[in-house]
């Protein structure tokens, strides 16, 4: 936000009640909340993916190997890897596609990237969030102290 838009955003904070203005605040602070964690939870599902294409890169090559096969999270069986060169991925609401090992890798790569991108749009929001958060914060300390001394 440049210098301008900033006045320009405090003269009219200036003039609204200040129930108003508290209600402002907490309303980004609220919104700021909901974006750290939106932001935080896309950066797991980057993390998400991009592990998955290690994986599926690592099996390449690896048939016949002996490998645990998970029934739960704490029930293993022992198994043995007969098609390196397919898997099925999970592409989302329980559906699963069977690709080869090249496309998943490639699969993965453009979803990491995907939704790294989105990550940046939010980042950027939050970004303009705090800077508009900062701003009413400091209109609102600013009236409550003129209110103060004129009392």
């Amino acid at each position: 936000m440049d210098g301008k838009a900033m006045q320009n955003m405090v003269d009219q904070l200036s003039k609204i009640p200040l129930e108003h203005l508290d209600g402002m605040q907490k309303q980004l602070m609220q919104e700021n909340e909901f974006l750290g964690d939106s932001l935080q939870s896309l950066k797991v599902a980057t993390a998400r993916f991009q592990e998955s294409k290690k994986c599926v890169n690592q099996l390449k090559g690896s048939n016949g190997t002996d490998v645990l096969v998970p029934l739960t999270s704490s029930l293993y069986v022992p198994g043995v890897l007969e098609d390196a060169d397919n898997v099925l991925v999970d592409v989302g609401t329980g559906y699963y596609v069977k690709k080869s090992a090249e496309n998943a890798s490639e699969f993965f790569q453009k979803k990491a990237e995907f939704v790294q991108s989105k990550s940046q749009a939010v980042q950027n929001q939050a970004a303009a969030k705090r800077q508009q958060l900062e701003v009413v914060q400091m209109v609102l300390q600013h009236r409550l102290r003129e209110a103060q001394q004129q009392q």
